[in-house]
C-alpha cells in the first residue's frame, strides 16, 4: 500500500505549548532545551492570527527534505501534509504523539514571522490554519512511537513516514487521529490487570489500593507490561516494563493534596532511590478516595532533583533522628513547587 505523505517532528515535552510558565516548562528534546528550558516549539499551539506555526530544532547544517514528501528540487515548501508532533515524556521515557497539524505547508528551510507575539520565537518549518491543529492533553498521550529501532525515528528530529511497509502502523494512526478521545477510552478498558495485585486487595489499605491502581493505568495505558513486587522488599513497589526498558516505581497514596499531606518513605525505598536515580519513579497520588480529585504526580530524576512534568520539584534529605520522614511543600524553588523530604536513617 503507499500512503499519502505523513512528516513526524520530535520537540521537546509541554503541556500546552502556549509559551513557558512556571507550570510549563519544555523538557526532554536535546540539550539546548535542558540547559535553557526553552526552545523554538514552545508556541507550537498558540495560535496567531488563525494559524498556528510550528518547529522543530534540525541538527546543525540540515534542513527537512521535503522531496521525500513530494516536493521537487527547485520547491521551498509543499503544501497538504499531514504533520505528527511526538515528544520523549520525562516521566514514562517512552516517545508519544502529542498533536497534529493537517492540511499543513511544510518549508525547506525555517521562515519567520513577522510582527507576531511569540517574542524572540519567530522561527517555523510548518504552518496551518488554527482549525487543523490538534493538541492532546498531557494525561491522555498514549499512542507510543518507537525509538531507536530499525525503521523507526532515531536521533534526528524529524522522520518521514516510509511509502510502503508500514500498513498495520498507519491504519493505528488513522484510527487514533480520525477520532483520538475513543481511541482513548478504548485503552482504558484494554488495561490488563496487575500482576499479583488482585490477590491481596482486601489486605491493603483503601487509599494504597487507589494508588496502586491508578500508578499501574497510567503505564499499561502507555504501553507498558505492569508488575506488583510490592512484597519482595526490593525498595519500590511497581515494575513497568516496555521493550528493553524497566522502571521502578514507588507509589505512595494520600488522601489529600501532595504538599499539604506526608507520608512515609522507608531507608530502603530511600537507598534504592539514590542507587537507581536513571529508573527509579515516585508516584504520588493526592485525593486518592476522591475519583473525580484524583492527582497523579510522577518524579523522575534530572539535573540533580526529583521533578514532574509540570514543574514540581522534591528534595530528599537524609536525617539520622526522628520518625520516618514526612514531605510537604516549605518553599518555592526557580517559581516552582519545591518539596523536601526527610529520610530516617537505620
Amino acid at each position: 500500500m503507499k500512503y499519502n505523505p505523513i512528516l513526524f517532528m520530535r520537540i521537546a515535552w509541554m503541556r500546552e505549548y502556549k509559551g513557558v510558565t512556571e507550570d510549563d516548562i519544555p523538557s526532554g528534546a536535546g540539550s539546548y532545551v535542558d540547559e535553557n528550558k526553552d526552545g523554538g516549539e514552545v508556541y507550537n499551539f498558540m495560535p496567531h492570527e488563525n494559524r498556528l506555526y510550528g518547529y522543530a530544532r534540525m541538527q546543525s547544517g540540515r534542513s527537512i527534505n521535503i522531496d521525500k514528501l513530494g516536493a521537487k528540487g527547485v520547491n521551498e515548501s509543499i503544501e497538504g501534509i499531514t504533520v505528527v508532533f511526538i515528544s520523549k515524556h520525562p516521566g514514562t521515557g517512552g516517545q508519544y504523539i502529542v498533536g497534529w497539524y493537517k492540511n499543513a505547508t511544510v518549508y525547506r528551510t525555517l521562515q519567520n514571522i513577522e510582527h507576531s507575539n511569540r517574542g524572540e520565537h519567530t522561527s517555523y518549518n510548518v504552518l496551518t490554519e488554527s482549525s487543523n491543529g490538534k493538541l492532546i492533553l498531557a494525561d491522555d498521550r498514549v499512542f507510543s512511537i518507537p525509538h531507536g529501532k530499525k525503521g523507526w525515528p532515531g536521533q534526528t528530529n524529524v522522520w518521514y513516514l516510509p511509502k510502503t511497509g508500514k500498513d498495520s502502523f498507519l491504519s493505528k494512526l488513522k484510527d487514533y487521529m480520525s477520532n483520538p478521545d475513543t481511541w482513548i477510552d478504548r485503552t482504558r478498558k484494554k488495561i490488563p490487570p496487575l500482576t499479583g495485585f488482585q490477590k491481596d486487595l482486601e489486605k491493603r489499605k483503601e487509599i494504597e489500593i487507589a494508588a496502586m491502581v491508578k500508578t499501574a493505568e497510567y503505564f499499561s495505558r502507555r504501553g507498558f507490561e505492569v508488575k506488583d513486587v510490592c512484597k519482595l522488599n526490593y525498595g519500590w513497589d511497581l515494575e513497568a516494563k516496555k521493550g528493553e526498558q524497566t522502571l521502578l516505581l514507588e507509589v505512595k497514596g494520600l488522601s489529600g493534596k501532595f504538599g499539604e499531606y506526608g507520608f512515609d518513605i522507608t531507608p530502603n525505598e530511600f537507598a534504592k532511590s539514590k542507587k537507581n536515580r536513571k529508573h527509579f519513579r515516585f508516584c504520588i497520588l493526592s485525593y486518592a478516595l476522591k475519583l473525580k480529585s484524583q492527582q497523579l504526580d510522577i518524579f523522575y530524576y534530572q539535573d540533580n532533583s526529583w521533578r514532574t512534568i509540570d514543574g514540581k520539584q522534591m528534595k530528599i534529605e537524609e536525617i539520622r533522628s526522628g520518625k520516618g520522614l514526612l514531605i510537604k511543600e516549605n518553599r518555592k524553588c526557580n517559581g516552582n513547587s519545591a518539596y523536601t523530604a526527610k529520610v530516617k536513617s537505620k
